[in-house]
């Protein structure tokens, strides 16, 4: 059995994917067993002082809306709305006018969100 396991284990990291399947019903897993389509990055850098880099892979065509928000929940500035083709993507965030702090990004895709953390220094 440990012979098996490993032989699974070693595949799933040479391919990348593994299917899953649970009460027949198969689900595709990428590398970092994240089984959703859409997948928001950690900004880099982080922290930063005035710009950074937010990058999201969609993996089908979807209506997208990726927003920042002070910790309050205000909404500060809204960094891509509409839609757009699968693929990856890059914003640049200049936070110039912005006081420093811990801001929220939120990556909205249909039913899909992720909310990540990122600190602005100056």
């Amino acid at each position: 059995m440990y012979k098996v396991f490993v032989a699974t284990i070693s595949l799933f990291f040479v391919f990348g994917t593994v299917n899953i399947s649970a009460d027949n019903k198969e689900q595709l897993v990428d590398f970092k067993g994240n089984p959703d389509k859409f997948i928001l990055n950690q900004n880099y850098p982080n922290p930063f002082n005035p710009t950074t880099i937010l990058s999201y892979t969609l993996k089908t065509d979807a209506e997208v809306k990726l927003t920042v928000f002070n910790l309050v929940g205000q909404s500060v500035r809204v960094l891509a709305e509409g839609y757009q083709s699968a693929g990856d993507y890059e914003v640049k965030f200049d936070a110039e006018d912005l006081p420093a702090g811990i801001y929220l990004y939120k990556l909205q895709v249909g039913d899909y969100s992720s909310v990540k953390r990122m600190t602005l220094v100056k």
